[in-house]
């Protein structure tokens, strides 16, 4: 059995205002959920500008959440529930979130 479906484009912004502008698609992998993660195991990182996909293990972690702070846009499945208040809690950084 086929199954098809038709594809509609987004109605949010999908694109940079600029070529300054830098976007970035993450996810990481933990130990836990929410308050009992100890660890981040690993992040991944696209940049959507650059095309460029960067995959950080545990050793550099910190280098992955640098480089998460520098982005003007963060994109990522569940990142406001999860990614973004694991790593807030891992690392005691604060990230603005609208």
């Amino acid at each position: 059995m086929t199954m098809t479906s038709n594809v509609k484009t987004s109605q949010f912004k999908t694109t940079a205002d600029s070529e300054d502008e830098c976007w970035l698609v993450f996810d990481i992998e933990t130990d836990g959920l929410y308050k009992d993660v100890t660890k981040i195991h690993c992040v991944v990182i696209h940049d959507l500008g650059s095309g460029n996909t960067t995959s950080y293990g545990p050793d550099t972690v910190n280098s992955a959440i640098t480089r998460l702070a520098t982005a003007d846009v963060l994109i990522g499945h569940n990142i406001l529930f999860y990614d973004i208040p694991v790593i807030q809690n891992s690392t005691q950084l604060i990230y603005k979130t609208l």
